[in-house]
């Protein structure tokens, strides 16, 4: 299942416009110090090298991305490497000698069986002030082959996350749909089709139109979305 996730990212990768797109939903609330969970091969955590945040985090807990992150990321200081499971206790000893005061979780959250688990270690490792950044898939009903392709154990609503959330002891500060457009293409693919697998050339086509649908939701948050970003401080 990891060598299937690892070939997915792959192919996302080669998304900018969609990669660009998450990074801009969240860019407003990164500095300080910042613990990417699940980094996968760092489609998302590459756009954190600016001047704003000190230092950047990437965890996994899969070796074979482990070992991408270690060869995309080892070149710059800014970045530190972990083969880290965050539902295991002995992350937030590791992580103590760091003051983190965000954690990242891009599309990762849905790999974790215990999430709330996952959810409960973040705060911990958070400072007072610390802030959580969160993007999960939305609505159980897209579930289909390309949720199992990437991982998936679920999908979430609102009312199931915030559950979660306060679970964990976070306050949500903002919280919206994101990608109104994708509902189709995936439940299209996953749940009508069954593809089994991204295809590449699809995925480069849908991308040029990102950069439009962007600036529509920029403008006006969509009622429902492929996706849910979820902004939550820890106290």
């Amino acid at each position: 299942m990891a060598h299937e996730i690892l070939e997915t990212l792959s192919t996302i990768q080669g998304s900018n416009n969609y990669n660009l797109w998450i990074y801009n939903s969240i860019k407003h609330y990164l500095h300080g110090n910042i613990i990417d969970i699940g980094s996968g091969i760092g489609n998302i955590a590459r756009y954190y090298n600016t001047s704003n945040i000190d230092k950047v985090i990437l965890s996994d807990r899969e070796e074979e991305m482990y070992i991408e992150l270690k060869n995309k990321f080892s070149y710059s200081e800014k970045y530190a490497i972990l083969k880290m499971d965050i539902t295991d206790e002995s992350c937030i000893e590791i992580l103590s000698a760091y003051r983190v005061d965000v954690a990242t979780c891009i599309n990762a959250l849905e790999h974790i069986k215990d999430d709330v688990k996952a959810l409960v270690n973040m705060h911990k490792i958070l400072n007072k002030n610390g802030i959580l950044l969160l993007i999960v898939p939305a609505f159980p009903f897209l579930y289909g082959t390309l949720d199992i392709i990437s991982g998936h154990i679920r999908r979430y609503t609102k009312k199931t996350l915030n559950e979660k959330l306060k679970q964990a002891h976070y306050t949500i500060k903002k919280q919206h749909y994101m990608n109104f457009f994708g509902i189709a293409t995936w439940f299209l693919a996953g749940r009508i089709l069954k593809q089994k697998e991204l295809h590449k050339n699809v995925c480069r086509v849908l991308d040029r139109f990102v950069p439009v649908l962007e600036m529509v939701e920029r403008y006006r948050k969509p009622s429902i979305g492929q996706s849910i970003v979820t902004v939550c401080s820890k106290s």
